[in-house]
């Protein structure tokens, strides 16, 4: 069966055609737009020339198939054709672009207008299909888009009217980051000028001011507009800068661009508050701030010039501080200086006297440090402190470190001549009541016996009974007399030696306090000095005393031990202990004594306490022609 024509023709050459037929031919002819018409399950029913060129398949090739054909397979996969006319036939037409495929097999991109056929009795009868070949509007639009996209800026292009047809990528990015859930609300359709408008809150703060801007750029009175506005986004304050500019041959709109601008205003700010906090530091600066030439001219001088040195700013600047400083102190500023110009470190600090206005001197500290090359300062920058009342305050709490010292020393040498004395006082006291009083005692004593011997046969009982109560009193006072003359002074530390004497007296101790006294040495010959053994003899009595009145102890330890270079006593008991440094606050007579006379002899005095664990106290002296066994 013969396909028929794609256009009929008028039987008649000369004859007028009708309406029908004009219609046909003004399809027939259009050489832009593929022009056919479908059938209601999509085959093609009409091919115009345009098709031809644009799909390269003949009327005769293509009338009759199903336009499915013209999809690439993965459209067709995917239902593309049929969703096509279903979109049509819900909303009578549809515009759609996509990929379309030629006879050879190449793809163009295609813009589509499809629109359902109904008859009178609006019963679907098929389609018809306007298509254009937007290929090479497409590569123009990817190529816009992606130099657009290349771009740090938010961009979009209006129209005339305002109409956004283009954005770029990072404009939809912000957009969308800052609450907008599509883009119709500043997308391309979107009136720009409309937006600036409505724009209320935070955000109308300089719309007013942009849309005037940009109204008189659409209109060719200005070349370039540019604001810079806050931006109140959901994260962060940010800052942009506003550019608009014409485009088109004929003013067919604008191109507006929003650089994000945030950190070069923030850095503005910082810088301008840095200046701003350096400008109230140079005002109020306790310091005196001055920049020199390299010749020692004063180029500025700072506020503090006038309350530290009497000077207003004004009255030194363009002279040489040189003129100003004390003689003495002139070599060694400028060799500081100098050393400053050669190497651009800083210098050390500098003492120099200064003359005041008044003709009196300040004494100055300086430091500085070489800014020729920073052109904000370009020159020798000097912090001068004002140091004269320290200096006077230092010399004078010398003069009395120095009294006080000596007040100490002398302090301290009495004491150890105090104690020197004290040990041979009682050395003296001892030896009278051990070697005079105690004698004649035990002499009365003696005769005593004597004489109640004699008058046994010749006195009665009574008056033997009171020579024996007498001759008994005598003997105890005389034991009294020996205890006092070996507390004063223990005769067996001369006669036995340290070693032989603190143990017998920590058995007395024992004895008399009901305590368990543990002593041993190790490495002690008899032949210890005076001075070491009376020291360490001494520390052992009170360390006990101590040990009686205050800690509570069933048990002590003393140890004498000797090595090669000292010997050490260690006194421990297992008391309730005490807090150190509550002793420290207010030490008792008893520490400052045993500490003091282990100092006099060059030694070391340690104590050490726990709250219910008890006390150590450590005492380490040097030998002094002491030999270890």
């Amino acid at each position: 069966m013969q396909r028929p024509s794609a256009v009929s023709r008028s039987s008649s050459r000369h004859a007028r055609p009708s309406t029908d037929d004009s219609f046909r031919l003004l399809i027939q002819n259009n050489e832009r737009y593929s022009i056919f018409v479908l059938d209601s399950v999509g085959r093609i029913k009409s091919w115009n020339a345009a098709a031809l060129r644009i799909y390269g398949f003949s009327a005769d090739d293509i009338i009759g198939r199903n336009f499915r054909i013209l999809y690439p397979a993965a459209d067709i996969k995917g239902g593309a054709p049929e969703a096509d006319l279903k979109d049509a036939n819900v909303k009578g037409s549809a515009t759609i672009e996509r990929w379309r495929l030629r006879k050879d097999g190449s793809r163009f991109w295609a813009s589509i207008h499809l629109t359902a056929l109904f008859d009178t009795n609006r019963d679907l009868y098929g389609y018809g299909e306007i298509t254009e070949d937007c290929t090479d509007s497409r590569r123009k639009n990817e190529m816009y888009g992606t130099m657009m996209n290349s771009l740090r800026a938010h961009i979009a292009v209006v129209d005339q009217q305002g109409t956004i047809l283009m954005v770029n990528d990072r404009w939809k990015r912000f957009a969308m980051e800052n609450g907008a859930t599509s883009l119709e609300r500043i997308g391309p359709g979107v009136n720009y000028l409309e937006v600036c408008r409505r724009a209320k809150g935070a955000f109308s703060e300089g719309a007013g001011e942009a849309l005037r801007g940009l109204e008189a750029v659409l209109r060719r009175s200005l070349d370039e507009f540019t604001l810079e506005y806050p931006c109140p986004c959901l994260k962060t304050d940010r800052w942009f800068l506003l550019s608009a500019m014409p485009w088109g041959p004929n003013g067919d709109g604008a191109v507006i661009s929003h650089t994000d601008i945030t950190e070069h205003v923030r850095a503005e700010r910082k810088l301008r508050d840095s200046e701003e906090h350096y400008r109230a530091l140079i005002e109020n600066e306790v310091d005196v701030v001055t920049i020199l030439k390299p010749d020692g001219t004063i180029c500025f001088e700072s506020p503090a010039l006038e309350r530290i040195l009497g000077y207003a700013p004004e009255e030194l600047i363009g002279k040489n501080a040189f003129d100003f400083v004390n003689a003495t102190d002139l070599p060694e500023v400028k060799k500081e200086l100098g050393f400053v110009l050669t190497t651009n470190e800083v210098s050390k600090p500098v003492e120099f006297g200064f003359r005041h206005k008044d003709g009196s001197w300040r004494i100055l500290e300086g430091v500085a440090r070489n800014l020729i090359a920073n052109p904000a300062v370009q020159g020798i920058i000097v912090n001068s402190r004002d140091i004269t009342e320290r200096r006077e305050a230092e010399a004078e709490l010398r003069e009395k470190e120095a009294a006080l010292q000596s007040s100490h020393e002398q302090l301290r040498a009495l004491a150890g001549r105090l104690l020197e004395a004290e040990e041979g006082e009682w050395r003296r006291l001892s030896r009278e009541l051990h070697d005079d009083l105690n004698q004649k005692l035990a002499m009365l004593a003696v005769d005593l016996g004597a004489i109640a011997r004699s008058l046994r046969d010749t006195t009665s009982d009574e008056i033997e009974r009171e020579l024996r109560d007498v001759q008994s009193r005598i003997v105890k006072v005389s034991d009294e007399v020996r205890t006092m003359a070996y507390q004063l002074h223990p005769s067996i530390l001369d006669h036995l030696g340290l070693a032989v004497a603190l143990r017998s007296y920590c058995a007395e101790f024992a004895k008399r306090e009901n305590l368990e006294v543990k002593c041993f040495h190790r490495n002690i010959k008899q032949s210890v000095s005076p001075e070491v053994a009376s020291c360490l003899y001494r520390i052992t009595q009170e360390a006990l005393r101590n040990v009686a009145k205050h800690a509570n102890a069933k048990r002590v330890s003393v140890s004498l031990v000797g090595s090669k270079n000292h010997v050490s006593l260690t006194i421990r008991d297992f008391g309730v202990g005490f807090r150190i440094d509550a002793s420290k606050s207010r030490p008792s007579l008893g520490l400052i004594s045993m500490s003091e006379r282990a100092r006099q002899i060059g030694g070391e005095f340690k104590i050490e306490s726990t709250p219910d664990d008890g006390t150590t106290l450590t005492v380490q002296i040097p030998w002094k022609d002491v030999p270890v066994s």
